[in-house]
């Protein structure tokens, strides 16, 4: 099965280029900046609930409830719990630094419900990633 995925994860393309031939986009600078407290919140809340967290074991909901609601976060409590979240997300900003669960993914074998399941062909691999990578991913992407 290893050789399966191995296989399909390094075949070669049929089109073989260079990222010189890529065309560039123009470099936007504001993006270097530091994300402010409302694109943390923002992107924490679109995060999605109910999917399988990384080896961590850390859910997307443990990181919203640090977030909490409006009203939430108008409390003191409510703004200790948010800073948790806004130090790993400064640390990863300012020092690049982050967990090691962030870096890896785990690849997950779904069958397909069709064929044989002895035939490699019949099942799809999806990753698993950390839930904080994936928020601060979308931040990111913004």
């Amino acid at each position: 099965m290893k050789e399966h995925w191995q296989h399909l994860f390094t075949m070669s393309t049929a089109q073989d280029f260079t990222l010189d031939e890529v065309r560039q986009r123009p470099e936007r600078t504001e993006l270097g900046d530091k994300p402010d407290d409302k694109e943390i919140i923002r992107f924490t809340r679109k995060g999605k609930s109910k999917k399988s967290p990384g080896d961590n074991n850390i859910p997307a909901e443990f990181w919203k409830e640090l977030v909490g609601s409006d009203k939430d976060l108008q409390s003191e409590e409510g703004q200790q719990s948010f800073g948790v979240w806004r130090s790993v997300v400064d640390e990863f900003w300012e020092k690049g630094s982050c967990s090691s669960d962030w870096l890896q993914g785990r690849l997950k074998m779904l069958f397909k419900n069709k064929g044989m399941k002895p035939d490699l062909g019949n099942w799809r691999g999806i990753m698993l990633f950390d839930a904080a990578s994936k928020i601060v991913c979308a931040i990111i992407a913004g």
